[in-house]
């Protein structure tokens, strides 16, 4: 009965997501804003750092939001940035190809992951879905 007040959202925009990957993660983030209405959400695109924060607002905000990257995955800054800003929850949206790290963050955090059915994790949830690029 916990509410969502604050959504923390990272994108993985690292160089194995392309253009069409990262407009249709930012359509989940839009799906996210509107259903669950958060108080405050917060977008972080990262590869080996974080390349860029944003509150998001209205729907506007987001499709604002410029794609930055494109080098290799990191995901240790999003972790320290979760754990020094505590949302509510943090999903990332990645395809999981990176070294994991061994300590889980301090708020539950959701894992999406793209097209990389052998991912795990030993702490948080984990949702596995395929992306074909296929708009039909």
């Amino acid at each position: 009965s916990e509410a969502l007040t604050e959504i923390a959202v990272a994108i993985d925009t690292s160089g194995s997501v392309t253009d069409e990957q990262f407009h249709h993660f930012t359509s989940e983030v839009y799906g996210i804003m509107r259903q669950l209405k958060p108080t405050k959400m917060t977008v972080l695109q990262f590869d080996t750092q974080i390349k860029s924060v944003d509150e998001i607002t209205t729907a506007n905000d987001l499709y604002n939001v410029k794609f930055t990257g494109r080098g290799g995955t990191n995901i240790e800054p999003v972790l320290d940035w979760a754990n020094k800003n505590t949302p509510t929850v943090l999903l990332i949206l990645t395809d999981g190809f990176f070294y994991p790290v061994e300590e889980a963050p301090k708020p539950p955090l959701v894992w999406v992951i793209h097209s990389n059915p052998k991912y795990q994790s030993h702490y948080g949830k984990v949702i596995h879905y395929e992306f074909t690029g296929d708009n039909k």
